[in-house]
Parts: structure tokens; C-alpha cells; sequence
């Protein structure tokens, strides 16, 4: 499950390719934690690493695999409420737009003059946006699971269309949900998260069941296969955390805080190249996103890979050789 808080201690985290690591006061009652990772001597454009969720973390090896220590100097950090950043208030003042001024600050603050960026899923929103935003401070863009952040990149997602392709997936959460919701069960679930959110009642067996719903749906999406793993709302892991999904719940009924269509109507003002590693089969993130993102910037590259949302094999090399290049 998606996670945050999750106080991890530095020697559990950093490993011998950490330059440093610590916490970043960013104002509004949040503190960031940020890893400097990698070659500090590197010719190369260091990079930022905006990792997904909303609500998820930059904690663990996967953010780190594409990357090579001896060559390149990456920047990753726990965006705000989530992983080991720290707040007493951590779902206010968080939002998408605050994400990308706190990127800016960490990167002045480590001295980088010029950053390529590296983003997945909603990781990969957060990177055009930060181009649009800083477009003479970016170089280039890699990303994966490409997420625009629009009202056709989560239809399919609401209205039933994944049943076409996973029937069992779909009918496990209509299952779980009122049938007068049936029409968008997804809304309903975060909504019932939000609601229980907000009133402080992260034990209520209602937000449990509402966010295991959420989870046993989009898991068993991420991957090609045919097995299928559902959490007992009865029983969730020992390490359950719900803010994470309050989080995710907060920018997903607030449409990820952005203006309908507001990537594609403003990728036009980077001019840096944007490399695009897309899973042909990823039913989180279908690849006419990336296809729509590839034909809207002024310079991209688009590499079609056999996987699903989650990096396999044949797109981590990809991605290893684009960022070799960059």
C-alpha cells in the first residue's frame, strides 16, 4: 500500500552513494526530507526524482535503479506529508503547485544551476510541470507512466472501461461499493476517505474499507499477469498508514489541483527534450496519454515498451540508456 510518515531512520535509507541527506524547511509547517545521491564531480546535469502517489515516497531502491552512481548526482526527496518529510499538518498546504516550488528550493539549495528531470506515474506530471514552470532551468525530461492530470486520464479508470481487460478486478470493487455508486465507484471511495480524513477518524472501519478498495483496484493493475492479491479490510498490513491515501484522496477529488488540460495547453513553452519510456499494456496510465504528450511538445521522443505501469526488464534499460545520454 501507498505510504507516509514512515519515519525510516537515515542508516536504512542512505546507502555508501549518499552524499547527504537531511531535513529541508520549506515553510507552511513542512519540512522536507531530501537525498543527495550519487557523483558530486560529474560533468553531467544532475537530476531531480519526483517520485508518484500522490502520497507515496522516495524511500527504497526503485527510485535509484535507472540511475548510476559512478556517473550521475540525483536529488531525491519526500514530497510534502509524505515518506519521511514532517509536518503536524501535513495534508494542508499541500498541493500540486507547492510540490514544484519546494523542488526549486531544494535545487538552490544544493547549488544545482541546470537539472535534468526524472519522474514516474504521477512523478511524471510533476516533471512537465516543473518544466513548463522552469523551462530555462530544466534540460530534459525522462519519464515513464505518463500521467497528464486531465479528465481523459482517469476515465477510463472510473467508468468501467478496465473491465474490458481485468472483469474480476472490476467486479471485486463494485463489489464493495453501494450500487447507486456503481457509475463511478472510485469517487465514491475517496470521497468516503476524504470525509473520514478530515474528521480526524483514521481507525474508522469505513475509511479502512474504503481505502483497501482503492488499493486491491489499483495494485492489481499495475502489473501484467493473471494471480490477483487483495488486502482483508479486516486485516490490513502491520505498517497500514491512511494518510497516504487521505493525500491521494485530496488531489484526486481536486483534480490534482490544475486547470482542466493544463500540461497539454502549456508544454510548448519547454524546449528541452522530453524522453518518454511508456508500457504498451499499462492500464493505470493507457499509452494515448504519452502518444498526445509526444505530438503537443517541441521536442520528444517516445519509446513503446511490452510491460504494464510497473518497470520491467525491458524498460529499465531503456531508461538506463536514456539517462547514460543525456
Amino acid at each position: 500500500m501507498q505510504q507516509a510518515a514512515t519515519h525510516v531512520p537515515n542508516d536504512e535509507v542512505n546507502d555508501e552513494h549518499t552524499v547527504t541527506s537531511s531535513m529541508f524547511d520549506v515553510g507552511s509547517g513542512h519540512k522536507l526530507w531530501y537525498e543527495l545521491w550519487g557523483n558530486v564531480d560529474t560533468d553531467k546535469t544532475p537530476f531531480i526524482v519526483f517520485h508518484g502517489g500522490p502520497g507515496a515516497d522516495s524511500i527504497g531502491k526503485r527510485h535509484k535503479e535507472v540511475f548510476d552512481p559512478e556517473h550521475d548526482l540525483v536529488l531525491f526527496f519526500d514530497q510534502r506529508g509524505c515518506g519521511m518529510s514532517m509536518s503536524e499538518t501535513p495534508r494542508q498546504s499541500n498541493t500540486t503547485w507547492d510540490t514544484i516550488a519546494d523542488a526549486k528550493l531544494l535545487a538552490d539549495a544544493v547549488g544545482f544551476e541546470r537539472v535534468n528531470v526524472r519522474g514516474s506515474s504521477f512523478g511524471s506530471t510533476l516533471c512537465l510541470l516543473f518544466a513548463i514552470k522552469y523551462p530555462e532551468f530544466v534540460q530534459d525530461v525522462v519519464i515513464s507512466a505518463v500521467f497528464l492530470a486531465d479528465a481523459k486520464s482517469v476515465q477510463h479508470f472510473n467508468d468501467g472501461t478496465i473491465g474490458l481487460f481485468y472483469p474480476e478486478v472490476w467486479q471485486k470493487l463494485l463489489s464493495c461499493t453501494p450500487a447507486d455508486r456503481h457509475d463511478n465507484p472510485i469517487r465514491y471511495h475517496l470521497e468516503q476517505v476524504q470525509k473520514y480524513a478530515d474528521a480526524d477518524d483514521f481507525s474508522s472501519p469505513e475509511l479502512v474499507r474504503s481505502i483497501v478498495a482503492i488499493h486491491n483496484y489499483e495494485s492489481n493493475l499495475e502489473d501484467l499477469g493473471h494471480s490477483f492479491v487483495y488486502v482483508d479490510p479486516d486485516n490490513p498490513q502491520e505498517d497500514f498508514d491512511p494518510l497516504g491515501y487521505a493525500i491521494f484522496a485530496d488531489y484526486e477529488i481536486n483534480d490534482s489541483y490544475l486547470e482542466e488540460g493544463y500540461i497539454l495547453r502549456n508544454i510548448h513553452k519547454f524546449n528541452g527534450h522530453i524522453y518518454i519510456v511508456q508500457g504498451r499494456f499499462d492500464m493505470l496510465c493507457p499509452m494515448l496519454l504519452s502518444t498526445k504528450l509526444a505530438a503537443a511538445a517541441n521536442h520528444a521522443t517516445l519509446t513503446p515498451v511490452v510491460a504494464s505501469h510497473n518497470i520491467v526488464p525491458e524498460s529499465l534499460k531503456a531508461l538506463r540508456r536514456i539517462i547514460q545520454e543525456v
